[in-house]
């Protein structure tokens, strides 16, 4: 198995670094995202676009308008206007007949996508799923979509059948077995895969769960975290705060970003602006308008130029 590469951005140029901040491929595409799936999308100065592997082979290029990264297999394209999915092989599986993707397939199999200014969720065959049965459908996560009904929004199976009943103003997507709920559309608790609420509402915004912690915001934008008992375990202090990734989350002090760990404590200072979440045990950061990437100790793999506060 390949070793994982990051995205490191010199002047105007993309390449990739490893985990000791050395380029593995120099900065030489106009454009670049992350690897996802095993590919990192490209743009080359001469205008091509397509698809790289670890060993910077382009092993799918396409004349389109816009390409998307690879999630389960799939990345959508558009070409005359219209938007369609193609495989790892560069095949086209689903035509280009949306006007627009809103999300790509997901884990679960299914995407989102629009035409004529309604959504639809389909299947990785391009198929759309009970699209005439309610007035609204989200993605699938966790095996459940919320529906709406007359106003009301509740959660369906796989099958179609209704599984929570369509009584919420307000919800989103499962996660980690929970999703929240709002009845009056002011306050949000978490209701379970039965639709009873295990954390009951009281919070003024609420976000899904990751790695056993939610985010939460008050009525004075101030954020924290809370468990799954309910249990605010950091208090809402900051400016902004990001979901916990590899046990550390962003926060944000004033108008610069650093972590903290799942105790609260920081483990590195807001100086970075931004500061992004870990993934593969690096994060990258901003300072002064320079890339550079961090480990979890704080210190650096590949230092932002111009950056002398430790």
């Amino acid at each position: 198995m390949k070793e994982f590469l990051y995205l490191m951005k010199i002047g105007n140029l993309y390449g990739f670094i490893n985990d000791e901040g050395k380029f593995i491929i120099e900065p030489i595409y106009k454009r670049a995202n992350d690897y996802s799936d095993g590919l990192a999308l490209i743009e080359t100065v001469n205008g091509i676009k397509g698809y790289i592997n670890y060993d910077n082979e382009i092993v799918i290029s396409m004349e389109c308008e816009s390409l998307s990264d690879f999630n389960n297999g799939r990345a959508f394209f558009k070409i005359n206007g219209k938007s369609g999915f193609i495989d790892k092989n560069g095949n086209i599986v689903v035509n280009p007949e949306f006007d627009w993707v809103i999300h790509n397939y997901t884990q679960d199999g299914y995407s989102m996508v629009e035409n004529e200014g309604k959504r639809y969720v389909i299947d990785l065959s391009g198929q759309y799923i009970f699209h005439d049965k309610y007035d609204g459908i989200s993605l699938f996560s966790e095996g459940f979509a919320a529906v709406r009904n007359k106003g009301k929004l509740g959660f369906i199976s796989k099958t179609g059948d209704i599984v929570i009943e369509c009584i919420y103003s307000k919800v989103s997507l499962f996660s980690e077995g929970l999703a929240t709920a709002s009845i009056d559309g002011e306050s949000y608790g978490y209701i379970d895969k039965t639709g009873n609420f295990v954390i009951q509402p009281q919070f003024y915004q609420a976000f899904d769960f990751k790695e056993r912690f939610a985010r939460f915001r008050d009525s004075k934008s101030k954020y924290g975290f809370i468990d799954k008992s309910g249990k605010v375990v950091i208090k809402n202090k900051y400016q902004y705060v990001g979901d916990f990734s590899e046990g550390l989350a962003v926060i944000q002090v004033k108008d610069r970003q650093g972590y903290i760990d799942t105790s609260g404590k920081v483990i590195v200072k807001p100086v970075f602006e931004p500061a992004s979440e870990f993934k593969n045990g690096l994060a990258q950061v901003n300072y002064g308008g320079e890339w550079g990437y961090i480990n979890k100790e704080g210190e650096f793999v590949y230092k932002p130029k111009g950056f002398d506060l430790w």
